[in-house]
């Protein structure tokens, strides 16, 4: 009986790996598999122009060539819908990372053992959330960026409370970061450190373990010092900020893909999206 090439097609998607995982390289990879079985199963009385309407063989591989990529294309452009890669998470001693649909964690971050995340977190690329010791907990709508680390001593916890802002970079150590609070760049926060709802901790502050931060407090230095209250403005310019990673978090699970880099860049680029939310320097200059 006459075969057409889709009823090897389901012989082909076997060795197709999980979503997420297939470029061009694995289609390529797959030719052998399917051209071995096309071999096998077709009579050899029959030629391939008759079955196919093919002229040679340098035609059939352009065809199954383009096929695999259409497979490999379709499956590529799919975006996470709500759920997220998690090459990247590892039990440890019977503790599981535990990750909501609507929080998004990129596939460079790395989770470990007693992690838990809540609602809408905005997880960065690099991070890394080691609970190996003690139990991490990050609290509704809170974002933790490239590169980040949060740890702690055995027996203890290490906790971002709703709406915590931690920025590039920055180093949590079995301590609390409160509500709406902000730690900038390169920060350190050390062990039982208590940093209160709404405060701000500056770029590349260095806070002693123990100490205990009021409420909306600007912390500066190293080692760092309470210098004055956060205003209104600032607390505005905050909550702002972290509602764009929010907002980024689900953008990245509706459409976060890995794709091959361009060799140039297109003539009709777009342009980037602006935003009102600017440094904290800019916040402060805007009138009320």
């Amino acid at each position: 009986m006459s075969r057409t090439p889709l009823d090897f097609l389901p012989i082909v998607r076997i060795y197709i790996p999980p979503q997420g995982t297939v470029n061009n390289d694995t289609a390529r990879r797959c030719l052998p598999i399917f051209l071995t079985y096309v071999w096998i199963k077709t009579p050899r009385d029959l030629k391939w122009q008759h079955i196919y309407g093919l002229r040679d063989w340098r035609e059939l591989t352009w065809r199954l060539l383009s096929i695999g990529r259409l497979i490999s294309a379709s499956r590529d452009v799919q975006p996470m819908k709500g759920r997220n890669r998690v090459a990247n998470c590892y039990e440890f001693k019977g503790f599981i990372p535990v990750i909501p649909e609507g929080t998004f964690v990129h596939p460079q971050a790395v989770l470990i053992g007693n992690v838990i995340l809540g609602q809408g977190c905005y997880i960065g690329p690099g991070a890394s959330l080691r609970g190996d010791f003690g139990r991490i907990v990050i609290g509704d709508g809170a974002n933790v960026q490239d590169n980040c680390i949060i740890h702690s001593f055995p027996g203890r916890d290490a906790v971002v409370e709703t709406d915590g802002h931690i920025g590039h970079g920055a180093i949590l150590h079995g301590c609390t970061v409160g509500r709406n609070a902000l730690v900038g760049m390169n920060a350190v926060i050390m062990d039982g450190v208590e940093l209160g709802a709404e405060s701000i901790v500056g770029a590349q502050a260095f806070v002693r373990g123990e100490t205990v931060i009021p409420p909306r407090s600007m912390v500066v230095g190293a080692p760092a010092k309470v210098i004055r209250e956060v205003t209104e403005k600032e607390v505005a310019w905050k909550t702002r900020g972290t509602a764009e990673y929010q907002q980024l978090a689900r953008d990245c699970l509706a459409g976060l893909r890995p794709v091959e880099p361009l060799k140039a860049v297109e003539a009709d680029r777009p342009e980037m999206a602006t935003s009102d939310v600017g440094s904290i320097q800019e916040a402060r200059q805007k009138t009320s």
